[in-house]
């Protein structure tokens, strides 16, 4: 953000803590200070830098304030240059460009439960090239540990072969410089079985319209014997047999109740009700009241 306007511009900007606002709360500086920048690029220097406090956590935006950068408030490079050097603990970019970060990357690929996949190796590999060059370039680590650090994440067998091909002995350190990139290349070949013997024959024999690559045979497993249970005494069974019966009696009567209240209800439904002729609405004295009958 080197260029910036001679008079400020009127545009709309959202308030602190307003939805959509940048917002710093002491992680990931540099994504704060990208987006930041997106939304000031047509401001001053001084209203860019002085207006940062109010869209940061509040004890944030004290410490802030104390910056020397801050306080002179003319320096937008010098004062993103403070910044990230003040919170890059907790800056998820910079930490990338560690020794630290390198050591967690082959850490994961080795605590994995399974082998690495094809596809995993060739990630790692790309993406360890990508940030050990810098810090080699930035004399953050050395040569000889460059490679030590990418060999950890291979098994035995094939960091074996790679210092064959490599011509590298741990002891002599002089045999680590330079390497890198024909490491690089043989690690690329290995984990994408280039160099497999059998690959080469059955690809050879594609092209040529031989014979299909044969299908391996499947393994039979082995079936496992049944299990044959142990015959039951004649006491158990009768016992069995017992309960069984009981069971199917108690089940019975719940339904023989059941069915008997059904009965009832339905029962209730059919009865007809009494009739009361329209005319007698409001008589207080309809329907008559049964008379006693004398024997």
């Amino acid at each position: 953000m080197t260029d910036r306007p001679m008079t400020s511009v009127l545009t709309l900007f959202p308030l602190p803590h307003q939805i959509g606002a940048p917002f710093f709360d002491g992680k990931h500086v540099s994504d704060f200070i990208l987006e930041w920048e997106d939304l000031t690029m047509d401001w001053l220097y001084e209203p860019c830098i002085k207006k940062v406090p109010l869209y940061c956590e509040k004890i944030i935006g004290k410490y802030v304030k104390t910056l020397r950068t801050y306080i002179r408030g003319n320096n937008w490079e010098g004062f993103v240059a403070e910044l990230k050097s003040e919170f890059k603990d907790d800056d998820s970019k910079q930490q990338r460009n560690t020794e630290a970060f390198l050591q967690n990357m082959v850490q994961q690929m080795r605590q994995q439960q399974q082998d690495p996949s094809v596809s995993e190796y060739r990630l790692f590999i790309f993406e360890y090239a990508e940030r050990s060059s810098l810090l080699v370039q930035k004399s953050v680590i050395s040569a000889h540990t460059w490679v030590f650090i990418f060999l950890q994440v291979f098994s035995n067998r094939i960091g074996d072969k790679l210092c064959k091909r490599c011509n590298i002995n741990i002891d002599e350190l002089a045999t680590t410089t330079n390497v890198w990139n024909i490491l690089k290349t043989e690690a690329l070949k290995i984990c994408t079985r280039e160099d497999s013997q059998m690959n080469k024959l059955w690809k050879s024999k594609m092209r040529d319209g031989g014979e299909k690559a044969l299908p391996r045979p499947e393994r039979k497993q082995k079936q496992k014997p049944e299990v044959v249970k142990k015959p039951e005494s004649i006491d158990e069974v009768t016992k069995m047999m017992k309960e069984l019966q009981i069971q199917q009696l108690e089940a019975q009567k719940r339904m023989d109740e059941e069915l008997a209240l059904m009965r009832n209800a339905y029962r209730m439904q059919q009865r007809p009700s009494p009739y009361y002729s329209p005319r007698q609405y409001g008589n207080r004295e309809y329907p008559p009241q049964p008379q006693n009958q004398t024997t």
